[in-house]
This record gives structure tokens, C-alpha cells and sequence, in this order.
């Protein structure tokens, strides 16, 4: 795909693609490229506001999840960060779902695969992040949510409430945390699943859902600002720039495995009464 295209694109997407025969959808389409990008963004942001009321219900399904864990560790470890749900981004801009068509849409002599069709189709029209602080914090949580959609049997209520009122997409999280080197393509790391309402008429719904430590966070915000955004807006990049994000990933990583390897001995040397000399 040559990003240089994406105006382009954008432009035939809705002139060309977005609902305007359709009675109740759009008004009639005007003249005015501006007012066709106005209407169409209104149209986006309305489909996009109907996530909102199951991300917040999800939000607070594994709100619970993460209190019981925070509680148990608490009574090991004293009072520390365990958690925190990120909702500061939860729905999808119309102008990053136009530009995520668009990127789709690598073969112009064809219909495109993500259109206003088929919108329902994109897995982060709303998303939302939870932070953890330690490595064993992000595996302890990404477990909990995950054993709620296993075997039906020995779940705490809060797990069994999430089933209940969730579908998580394969039944299970994509783990980019621990890839090795030659299957990495890029440096994010999380645990990322997909949920979607169990009620029928919202079961087109989803929402996105990733797990980070702090420093994964840290990584992601940078790279988003110097790497994925300008890259986005069709931009050049430096591969020398590419190559120093994804290096930086893999020390954020490494600091990640020495910050719980040292809470782990420290724990064990408090619990034993032990300490270090």
C-alpha cells in the first residue's frame, strides 16, 4: 500500500462508498467535498457511540476481576499498584476508522474490504487499556480473565458475571509479551482479546482490550506519537528511527524481567525473614 494515496482514498471511500442511496442513512450527497466528509464523519460517529454503553459495562465486568486480584496480592504485599483501566481513548475517531478503511483497502479495482458495510467488522471501535505494574501482574490478570472461558467450573462470581455477559473472541488473549526474536514483526507488547456482547442485538459490537505493564504503556504512547501517527498521516519514516523504537522495546523488556525477577526474591527474603546483605 502507498500511504502517499490515502487523501485519495478517503475521498472515493466517501464519495463513492459511504450509504448515500440509502433512505434513513445519509442525506442526499452534497456537492461540497468538505460537507460529504462533515456528514460522513457525523454518520461514523454515530455508529461509533453505540459501543460505548457494552465498553463500559466490560469495564466494569473486569473491574472486579482486577479488585479480587489487587486484594489477594495486597494481603501478601502490602498496599502497591496492581491495576489501572485507561478509558481516556475508548472510542475510535471517525477520521482513524476512515484511515483504517483506507489502509484495508490495497486494491482499488475492488470494493473495499472494511467499508461502511461492513464497519461492525473493526475490532476497536472502542478499546480500552489495562496497566499493570509488574510482568506477574500482567500474566496474573490475563489468566483470571481467560479462566472465565475455560472450564465451567470453580469460577468466582465476578468471572462467572463476565462470561455471562461477554463473548471473548477464540475463548482466549493474544500473548505478543514473550515472542521471540524471529517471530517479532513489531515491538508492541500485550496481552490484546476482543470481547463482544452475549445479548443478541448487540453481538456485533466489540471492543478491544489490551493488558500492559507500565513500561510496555511508556513504549507505546512514544511510538504511537514518533512512529504510528506519521506513518498514518502517510508521512516518511526512518528506518534507522523503526529500528531504535523496536530496540528500545526489547530494553523495556528486559527491565520488565529484572523488575520481577528482583520482587520475586525480595518477596521470598521478606516472607522467609531473610535480607540481603
Amino acid at each position: 500500500m502507498n500511504d502517499d494515496d490515502m487523501p485519495v482514498k478517503i475521498e472515493d471511500l466517501i464519495t463513492n462508498h459511504a450509504p448515500w442511496h440509502r433512505q434513513g442513512e445519509l442525506p442526499p450527497r452534497p456537492a461540497n467535498g468538505d460537507e460529504r466528509r462533515h456528514a460522513v464523519e457525523t454518520w461514523i460517529q454515530s455508529r461509533v457511540n453505540q459501543c460505548r454503553p457494552a465498553a463500559v459495562a466490560l469495564i466494569a465486568g473486569l473491574g472486579q476481576i482486577l479488585d479480587s486480584i489487587r486484594a489477594e496480592i495486597e494481603r501478601k504485599e502490602g498496599k502497591r499498584f496492581v491495576a489501572r483501566i485507561d478509558e481516556t481513548q475508548l472510542l475510535k475517531s471517525p477520521t482513524a476508522v476512515l484511515e483504517k478503511m483506507a489502509r484495508s483497502w490495497t486494491d482499488r479495482s475492488t470494493n473495499p474490504p472494511i467499508s461502511f458495510e461492513n464497519i461492525g467488522d473493526i475490532s476497536d471501535l472502542a478499546r480500552f487499556r489495562i496497566v499493570v505494574n509488574f510482568l506477574s501482574d500482567l500474566e496474573r490478570v490475563a489468566s483470571d480473565i481467560t479462566r472465565a472461558y475455560g472450564v465451567d467450573t470453580g469460577l468466582s462470581p465476578a468471572q462467572r458475571e463476565l462470561r455471562t455477559g461477554f463473548r471473548l473472541v477464540s475463548n482466549n488473549l493474544d500473548n505478543s509479551v514473550h515472542l521471540s526474536p524471529g517471530i517479532r514483526i513489531k515491538g508492541e507488547r500485550c496481552c490484546k482479546g476482543v470481547f463482544s456482547p452475549t445479548d443478541n442485538l448487540l453481538s456485533q459490537q466489540k471492543i478491544e482490550v489490551q493488558i500492559q505493564t507500565q513500561l510496555e504503556e511508556a513504549w507505546d504512547k512514544k511510538d504511537h506519537y514518533l512512529i504510528y501517527e506519521p506513518r498514518r498521516r502517510g508521512d516518511a519514516t526512518s528506518t534507522r528511527h523503526v529500528a531504535e523504537m523496536f530496540a528500545m522495546s526489547e530494553l523495556l523488556y528486559v527491565a520488565d524481567l529484572t523488575f520481577d525477577r528482583l520482587r520475586e526474591s525480595i518477596i521470598t527474603n521478606r516472607l522467609g525473614g531473610r535480607q540481603d546483605a
